[in-house]
């Protein structure tokens, strides 16, 4: 249904709106995860959130406190996953060749084994004190590590 709840009925809502009809271009976006009778795409094959994922990768580098680990350990890789949300945006090819993204208050954590972009973990923070913050949560210390955004260097 179009009302938001992919779940009612027609007859639960005393309301019929006709065959479901899909707005989506007809262009393969990659896998379909089957939900009852209907297909559901993973939120990075929809364009809007493409350039979410774009403008992420882009702007937070510039704008955002950073913090760059090479080789990061299984350990601090499992709290992260642990402690962290994912954001489920799909790995970007052009940009990474599995990235994962997760976040949590005022941070983004990029992690990439084989990125030429970025480093393995690439932790982005609106302010100095939410990478303090996280590396507190994670058990670990940056703080001599963080670097200030591209931006304030203008």
């Amino acid at each position: 249904m179009c009302d938001g709840y992919p779940d009612r009925t027609a007859r639960q809502t005393g309301v019929s709106r006709g065959p479901a009809v899909s707005r989506a271009p007809a262009v393969s976006r990659g896998p379909a995860v089957p939900v009852g009778r209907r297909v559901r795409r993973p939120p990075s094959h929809r364009p809007s959130l493409f350039f979410l994922l774009l403008a992420m990768v882009r702007l937070l580098p510039h704008y955002g406190w950073t913090v760059e680990d090479d080789e990061p350990g299984e350990l601090l890789l499992a709290r992260l996953r642990e402690k962290l949300t994912p954001l489920g945006f799909e790995p970007w090819r052009e940009m990474t060749c599995r990235g994962e993204y997760h976040g949590g208050p005022d941070v983004i954590v990029c992690h990439d084994p084989c990125s030429d972009y970025l480093s393995e973990l690439t932790v982005f923070g609106r302010t100095r004190e939410a990478l303090g913050h996280l590396a507190q949560t994670l058990g670990v210390d940056w703080s001599d590590d963080v670097r200030e955004p591209e931006s304030r260097h203008r």
